[in-house]
């Protein structure tokens, strides 16, 4: 029977080489192909251990793991007679050093030929909800899901979500440790029961990329320093003057 076929070495044998070989090349390669490796782990774990138990337990009505489908997000989900989908993403291996939070890049791994000007930026409609896996962090296969209308929008491209978002190790309001939470406030959002939230910004700001970085200012907690809102002023007598801070109509300062 073809289920008894051990395919992993047959691989191997026709590579004529070692299992550990094999690891310590992928591992010790170039990042890409470390960062696709470790994808792919992370969409096994999390088919294997929590969406087919989920869909056991009838928590939700179907899954389809969709690997190695271009264009397409990773999961197919079914949850209250409706479909929905996800994309897994690995987080980064460090924290933020002052707001201690988790760094995650969603960015494609190839450039979109038809829209140059987004190069490898996601749609906010791509898919419903994000999943980040935490291992590299905690060396555990645990995840955390957020669902994309709560995620921060590109600073110019505002119908594309921003290559980095951040999120807390512990779950949240906004990152819960459950898929069927959060397939149940997307399924909220969807139907307008709820808004979506104020996406988390770290303490450094949401700066344009090649942007010199400003100073955060942390009495407008929900009003941080961008390319839009930075008003440049030119150096006087070799001292740099500080730049002009551009308040929103409905706020003052004290």
């Amino acid at each position: 029977m073809c289920c008894d076929v051990n395919y992993s070495q047959v691989y191997l044998k026709e590579l004529k080489t070692h299992l550990d070989i094999l690891m310590d090349v992928l591992l010790h390669s170039d990042s890409y192909a470390a960062r696709t490796l470790m994808g792919k782990l992370a969409e096994k774990h999390e088919y294997l251990f929590i969406l087919l138990p989920a869909e056991a337990d009838k928590k939700i009505d179907h899954v389809i793991w969709r690997n190695n489908e271009d264009n397409m997000p990773d999961f197919g989900l079914g949850f209250r007679l409706e479909d929905f989908s996800t994309e897994t993403k690995v987080a980064n291996a460090h924290m933020t050093k002052k707001d201690k939070l988790l760094k995650v890049d969603i960015s494609k791994t190839r450039d979109d030929k038809k829209n140059k000007g987004i190069k490898r930026l996601i749609r906010a409609d791509a898919y419903d909800i994000l999943s980040v896996c935490l291992f590299n962090y905690t060396n555990e296969w645990e995840f955390r899901y957020a669902c994309t209308p709560d995620l921060r929008r590109h600073h110019v491209h505002k119908d594309y979500l921003t290559e980095i978002h951040h999120l807390p190790l512990s779950p949240n309001h906004m990152w819960f440790d459950d898929i069927t939470k959060a397939l149940t406030r997307s399924w909220e959002l969807r139907h307008g029961l709820i808004t979506p939230s104020s996406p988390i910004i770290p303490s450094g700001g949401n700066i344009a990329p090649g942007k010199k970085k400003t100073k955060y200012v942390p009495i407008f907690e929900k009003w941080y320093c961008s390319a839009e809102r930075i008003k440049p002023v030119r150096k006087k007598r070799g001292k740099a003057a500080k730049p002009e801070l551009l308040l929103p109509p409905s706020v003052s300062p004290a």
